[in-house]
């Protein structure tokens, strides 16, 4: 539905990654199967970073406050891990 037409998400020999389809408004971050809860939670917030320093260059924004920065990745993070979660739950 989102004309997305990757199959290659996650590159070889990645842990995770993070695709930012601008034209779809949209991210996909890719974990690779296997890794520890603590090991997927460290990811997550990298890859988290990734989306935050996307959203800044979209806004033109190259210098953010310390604390709006902090906070932004840790809301994006937390509905990363809120997800992953999920996820996990369903298999």
């Amino acid at each position: 539905s989102l004309s997305i037409y990757d199959s290659s998400f996650l590159p070889s020999g990645a842990l995770a990654c993070c695709s930012i389809y601008e034209e779809q408004l949209v991210a996909v971050i890719c974990l690779k199967e296997g890794a520890t809860a603590v090991e997927a939670i460290s990811l997550l917030i990298h890859e988290a970073v990734h989306l935050w320093q996307a959203h800044c260059r979209w806004l033109g924004e190259d210098k953010p406050g310390d604390e709006a920065e902090a906070d932004a990745i840790q809301k994006i993070a937390a509905e990363l891990i809120k997800e992953y979660k999920t996820r996990e739950n369903n298999v």
